[in-house]
């Protein structure tokens, strides 16, 4: 069986692994190929991996292992369809807006290894579609509530979070600042630890700080990170105006399901 995809599975990956940029720029995504499809991946592992999203308790986000593996399966079915195609099949195929998995099979040398992607149903938490459940009864941080309020898409939520932790200083630099660390010991512990290897934890186990001075550090993470909503203004998703009364829906939802008896 030949491996083929439709040509908005593609758009997607391409977005996901990428950007939204991506889809809109034909003579990038004529240049994509294996190595650099492979280079995003890593980067966007880093960046949605729950071991790095982690919240003030220590836990990973709810929306976490979801965000990663939509990374993962993007990856996958470009790397899939390059070993199979190359790039210029690959443009071939996103030339074609009709899915292709419905013409008849055509005989090839190459075969699809594994299983292939589980196509998602159009309203599932990982579509570019809007949230078709029920508002979930518990607090939620602001972008998970636009999520649920279908305000924004799954894809629109995690590219929120990917520019929140982009902006955000790096620990290594806010201890530099303070004179805890020299440069030289931040980019020496850079260049050795391990890949996946989170900073502050490698800090600590080396002993160039103690737990509690990683605490602070990450407190003064959080507290020089910009919000989350900014991304929406600045993307032009939302007005001044509409967040600010969203935040305050977000208030009055969040003391509510806070107080909620159990029935």
């Amino acid at each position: 069986m030949q491996l083929v995809a439709t040509r908005e599975e593609i758009l997607r990956a391409c977005a996901v692994l990428f950007g939204p940029h991506a889809t809109r720029d034909p003579a990038f995504l004529r240049r994509i190929d294996a190595a650099g499809v492979k280079k995003a991946f890593r980067r966007r592992a880093l960046d949605t991996h729950p071991d790095r999203l982690r919240q003030k308790d220590g836990t990973p986000p709810p929306f976490a292992h979801e965000a990663f593996l939509q990374v993962k399966n993007a990856y996958d079915l470009l790397d899939r369809l390059l070993a199979c195609h190359g790039p210029a099949g690959l443009v071939g195929l996103l030339r074609t807006p009709q899915n292709r998995a419905r013409q008849a099979p055509r005989p090839s040398p190459c075969k699809a290894s594994g299983p292939r992607p589980t196509r998602r149903p159009a309203n599932g938490p990982f579509s570019s579609s809007f949230w078709s459940g029920r508002m979930p009864q518990r607090p939620l941080r602001f972008g998970e509530f636009l999520y649920f309020r279908r305000v924004i898409t799954w894809q629109q939520l995690i590219q929120a979070l990917v520019w929140q932790r982009r902006q955000r200083p790096r620990l290594g630099e806010i201890a530099t600042r303070w004179r805890w660390l020299s440069p030289e010991e931040v980019d020496a512990l850079l260049r050795s630890k391990a890949p996946g290897d989170r900073i502050g934890e490698a800090l600590v186990r080396h002993g160039l700080i103690t737990p509690f001075q990683l605490r602070v550090l990450l407190h003064q993470q959080r507290r020089l990170q910009l919000p989350i909503g900014r991304f929406f203004v600045d993307t032009g998703l939302l007005s001044a105006e509409a967040l600010e009364r969203l935040l305050r829906h977000q208030d009055l939802h969040n003391l509510r399901t806070t107080h909620r008896k159990p029935a």
